[in-house]
C-alpha cells in the first residue's frame, strides 16, 4: 500500500498519506500544488494517517470533503498526543483553519464506517512572512472595572499584576462586578486573557458582534467589560493572537476560527463531547439566571436510532435519529410528535433527548416522540433553511409521513411541532405558515428574521410576518424567543430580536393561537436555545 507527498511547493506544506502502510513499505511520491485534491480512504475500517509538514506560525486551511459516510479528521503529534479535531462529524464538505506551531503533525481520518473515504483540498498554506502586519494593538488606561482601575493604580504594578492572575486562577474568570452604576439588575462582566502578543476577541459576547479584547496598559491583561443583567447565561470562546490574512472582510474575520478556543482559567466547560479546548467553550450563568427545564439530569442518554432519509426533490440523503420514550404507546390522543432542526447538535451540545426523558419523568411533558433532522453542511443548510419551498414541502410530504409510520401515529397538526435555532428557527416558522394543516406548532428560537427574498425591500420590517394569513393560521400556535443582545449591527436594518419579537406580536394580534414570546438574557447561543425548546415545549404541550 503506498503514500503520497503532497507539496506545495514554496511555502512548505506537504502530506504524507499512509492507510496502515507496513514499516518496509516504500513510498512513491508525487509533487503536487495548492488546491490540489487528495482522496484518501480508511481501508482499514478505522482510520487513516498522514503526516502534515508546515513552517510554524503559517496559517493553515482546508476542506476534506467525504462521500457520505461520517468521518472526523485530527490533528496529533507524531508520538500520538492529540492536538485538536480539525473536522467533526463530516458527511460532505466541511473547512479546518489553524495556526502551525510545529514543524510537523500527523493528521488521522477516522471513522467508524468500513467503508469511509474522504477529499482533502489544501486551500492555504500562508507562513508568517506571508501574512499582513497587524494594527496597532488596543491599549486602555481606562477601563470601567474598578479592579482593572485599582490594579493600573498601584504602586508596584509587576507584583500586583501577579497577584491579580493567582486570584483568577483561584476564583476562575470571567470577573464578576457589581454594576459600577449602582443598578441592582445588572453586574458588569469583565473577560479576560493572559499574554496575547497582537490581539484577542472573543465570540459569545453579551454584545451584538464579536468583540476586541484591550490590553491594560503595558501589562500581559487583555479585557472585554459589558454591564450585563444579573441573569446572563451564555457560552463564549476566545480568539488570542488572530492572523490577519490577505483577502476580503469576511476571509479576515473567520480566520478567528483558526485560534478560537475556551478560557482556560474558566472551570466551567459547555459541551461535554468536545475532545479538545479548541472545540470546547466556556460557560457562565449568573445567580440570576432563570432555571432550565429538564436540565436537571443531563447524563440520562436514552438511545437513539439513527437512518437515512433520502430525497429527490433536494438531490441529496442525511441522517435522521429518531427518539422514542420507553413503553411509549401510539395511540394515546396526548402523544407529541417533535422536529428538531440542525439534529447533531440537538442530540449532542442540546441534549434534547435527555431533556424529553427527564421532563417526561417528571409528569409534565406528555409522551414526546422526536425527529432529529441532519442539516449536512453550512452551504446546504443555508439554502434549504432559508425558506425554501421545495425543503418545506419534502418535510411535509415525505419527512413526516415516513417518521409517522415509525412510530405508529396517525397525522395530527396539533399535536405535532418544528423547533430550529437561527436559521432553524426562520425555518421552522416558515414551515408552519406553509403547511398548517400538518404542523401546527412550531418553536423558534433567535430565527433568521433578518432573512427575506431578494424582492422583498422592507428592510425595516420582517418579510416572514407578511405571510399570515388571519383564516389560514388562526390555529397555529407558537413559541418564539431571542436573547436580548442579537440586535442588528446596522440601525436601518431590522435584526433578530426586533424581527422575533415583531413575528410574535403579528401572531398573537391574530386573536384565537397560542403565542408566547420570551426574551432571554443571552446571545445566539446554545447555552440558551437548550433551555428554550424545553421552554417551548412546555408552552404548547406541557405543565
Amino acid at each position: 500500500m503506498n503514500g503520497n507527498l503532497i507539496s506545495s511547493g514554496l511555502v512548505g506544506l506537504a502530506l504524507l498519506l499512509s492507510s496502515a502502510i507496513p514499516a518496509c513499505a516504500e513510498s512513491d511520491t508525487t509533487m503536487l500544488e495548492i488546491g490540489t485534491e487528495l482522496d484518501v480512504s480508511a481501508t482499514v475500517g478505522v482510520q487513516s494517517q498522514m503526516t502534515l509538514v508546515t513552517l510554524p506560525g503559517s496559517y493553515v486551511e482546508l476542506s476534506l470533503e467525504s462521500a457520505g459516510v461520517p468521518v472526523d479528521l485530527l490533528l496529533e503529534t507524531h508520538d500520538g498526543h492529540h492536538v485538536r479535531r480539525l473536522i467533526k462529524d463530516a458527511t460532505t464538505r466541511q473547512v479546518a483553519r489553524f495556526v502551525a506551531d510545529l514543524d510537523s503533525y500527523a493528521l488521522r481520518l477516522v471513522s467508524e464506517n468500513e467503508a469511509a473515504s474522504a477529499q482533502i483540498t489544501i486551500l492555504r498554506n500562508l507562513p508568517s512572512g506571508e501574512l499582513l502586519d497587524q494594527p496597532q494593538m488596543r491599549v486602555s488606561y481606562d477601563p470601567i472595572s474598578p479592579t482593572l482601575q485599582n490594579l493600573l493604580a498601584a504602586e508596584h504594578l509587576g507584583e500586583d499584576v501577579q497577584e491579580f492572575w493567582q486570584a483568577r486562577i483561584a476564583d476562575g474568570t470571567p470577573l464578576v462586578e457589581t454594576d459600577p452604576e449602582g443598578d441592582p439588575s445588572k453586574r458588569l462582566v469583565t473577560f479576560l486573557w493572559r499574554g496575547a502578543s497582537q490581539n484577542a476577541r472573543i465570540v459569545g459576547a453579551p454584545a451584538d458582534d464579536h468583540i476586541w479584547f484591550e490590553r491594560l496598559g503595558q501589562t500581559d491583561i487583555w479585557f472585554a467589560s459589558f454591564r450585563t443583567g444579573r441573569d446572563l447565561r451564555m457560552s463564549y470562546q476566545i480568539a488570542p493572537d488572530i492572523p490577519l490574512v490577505p483577502g476580503s472582510e469576511r476571509e479576515r474575520r473567520i480566520a478567528l476560527l483558526s485560534t478560537l478556543q475556551r478560557d482556560p482559567l474558566n472551570p466551567r466547560v459547555f459541551g461535554s463531547d468536545a475532545m479538545d479546548r479548541f472545540e470546547a467553550k466556556s460557560y457562565l450563568a449568573l445567580p440570576g439566571a432563570v432555571p432550565q427545564p429538564g436540565l436537571d439530569d443531563a447524563d440520562v442518554s436514552p438511545p437513539l436510532e439513527m437512518t437515512w432519509f433520502e430525497s429527490a426533490a433536494l438531490g441529496n440523503k442525511r441522517r435522521i435519529w429518531y427518539y422514542k420514550p420507553a413503553d411509549f404507546d401510539p395511540s394515546d390522543p396526548e402523544n407529541v410528535v417533535l422536529f428538531v432542526y440542525d439534529g447533531l447538535r440537538y442530540t449532542g451540545v442540546a441534549p434534547v433527548p435527555s431533556i424529553l426523558e427527564n421532563l417526561q419523568k417528571q409528569g409534565r411533558l406528555p409522551p414526546t416522540a422526536a425527529i432529529f433532522i441532519d442539516s449536512l453542511d453550512s452551504d446546504t443548510r443555508w439554502r434549504e433553511l432559508s425558506c425554501n419551498d421545495t425543503f418545506l414541502d419534502v418535510l411535509a410530504n415525505d419527512l413526516l409521513p415516513e417518521s409517522l409510520a415509525y412510530f405508529g401515529l396517525e397525522a395530527h397538526a396539533e399535536r405535532t411541532v418544528i423547533a430550529g435555532s437561527s436559521l432553524g428557527g426562520l425555518s421552522s416558522a416558515c414551515l408552519a405558515l406553509r403547511h398548517p394543516d400538518k404542523f401546527g406548532n412550531f418553536i423558534s428560537m433567535s430565527g433568521s428574521y433578518w432573512w427575506a427574498p431578494s424582492d422583498y425591500s422592507d428592510k425595516a420590517y420582517p418579510y416572514v410576518p407578511t405571510l399570515l394569513d388571519d383564516e389560514k393560521h388562526k390555529s397555529l400556535n407558537a413559541f418564539i424567543s431571542a436573547g436580548r443582545y442579537e440586535t442588528s449591527r446596522t440601525p436601518d436594518e431590522i435584526g433578530i430580536f426586533g424581527g422575533s419579537y415583531l413575528l410574535a406580536k403579528a401572531l398573537q394580534n391574530m386573536g384565537e393561537n397560542r403565542v408566547q414570546w420570551q426574551a432571554y438574557e443571552g446571545g445566539h447561543d446554545y447555552a440558551i436555545w437548550r433551555g428554550a425548546i424545553a421552554d417551548g415545549l412546555l408552552h404548547l404541550f406541557g405543565e
